[in-house]
C-alpha cells in the first residue's frame, strides 16, 4: 500500500517534479495545491493523471490542503516560504518533503531560528521532514557514500566540494529571480524584502551552502561545525532592479 501525497507549488520549478511524484509506484493518490488555479489545471486536465488525481483533490491554499486526509506534502514553493509552510504542515499532522533551501531570507540569525523551529516541530509532532537537496541524490554522491561504507576510502582527512552557478548564462539566476517575482507570492515578497533593506540586512555568501557541501559531508558522515566565507560583488550589469520594476508592473 502506497501513500497519499499533496504537491504544494506548481511553478516553473515545482511543476518539473509533478510527473515524477505522479509516476512513483509508491504514491497511490495525488493532490495539487497552488494559489494560481491555471497551474493546477495544467495537470488536472491530463488523462494520464485521472487514476491518481480525484476531482476534489485540488486546493488553492496551504490552509486548505493541510485540512485534508493526505499522508504527506511535497512543498516546492518560493524559497522564503519553505520553513514556515513545512512547520504548518507538520503541525497539521503531515509528513513533509521540501525543496531547498530550508529557507532563503537575508537575515542569517533568522535563518537559524527557523532551523531550530523546524527541528523542534519535527521532534514534538513525530512527523518526518525531508530536505530535497539535489546534490545528495546525484549518482556520484550516492556511489561515494556506498563505497565509503565499504571502507574503500580509508580514513578521511581532507575533502573539497564545489558548486558553480553562473549568474547570466545556463540556468540564469536573474531569470530565476524574475520568475519568482511573478504571481501573488512574488509580489508579497517584494514588500518583505524592502523591510530587510530598510534595516540594512543583506544576504550572506553561505546562507545556501548545501549544493557544494552536502556531497563530501554526506560521504564522510559528518556535519559542519564552523563556516568561513568570502562574498563576491558581481561585476556584470546588475539588472535586478529593472527586473523588480518589471515584476511590479506585471
Amino acid at each position: 500500500m502506497g501513500i497519499s501525497l499533496g504537491l504544494v507549488g506548481l511553478g516553473s520549478f515545482g511543476s518539473q517534479f509533478a510527473g515524477l511524484f505522479m509516476s512513483h509506484p509508491l504514491v497511490d493518490r495525488i493532490a495539487l495545491c497552488d494559489r494560481e488555479p491555471q497551474r493546477i489545471a495544467a495537470f488536472a486536465d491530463k488523462p494520464s493523471w485521472e487514476h491518481k488525481l480525484a476531482p476534489g483533490d485540488a486546493y488553492e491554499s496551504l490552509d486548505a490542503i493541510c485540512k485534508s486526509d493526505l499522508d504527506a506534502l511535497a512543498i516546492i514553493t518560493q524559497p522564503w516560504l519553505h520553513a514556515p509552510q513545512c512547520i504548518q504542515a507538520m503541525e497539521a499532522g503531515k509528513h513533509v518533503y521540501s525543496a531547498v533551501p530550508i529557507i532563503s531570507i537575508p537575515d542569517g540569525d533568522e535563518i537559524l531560528e527557523w532551523c531550530d523551529r523546524l527541528v523542534e516541530t519535527c521532534t514534538r509532532t513525530g512527523m518526518h521532514y525531508m530536505l530535497g537537496e539535489t546534490t545528495y541524490y546525484r549518482p556520484q554522491a550516492m556511489y561515494c557514500r556506498r563505497r565509503a561504507r565499504e571502507g574503500a576510502f580509508g580514513s578521511f582527512v581532507y575533502a573539497e566540494g564545489e558548486y558553480l552557478h553562473d549568474v547570466d548564462s545556463s540556468c540564469n539566476l536573474r531569470e530565476v529571480r524574475r520568475q519568482r517575482l511573478v504571481g501573488r507570492a512574488g509580489q508579497e515578497w517584494l514588500e518583505h524584502e524592502q523591510d530587510y533593506r530598510e534595516r540594512g540586512v543583506q544576504s550572506g555568501p553561505m546562507h545556501y551552502p548545501t549544493h557544494s557541501t552536502s556531497g563530501p559531508i554526506s560521504v564522510m558522515n559528518a556535519h559542519a561545525v564552523k563556516v568561513c566565507a568570502w562574498g563576491y560583488a558581481n561585476r556584470t550589469v546588475d539588472i535586478a532592479a529593472k527586473l523588480m520594476k518589471v515584476a511590479e508592473l506585471a
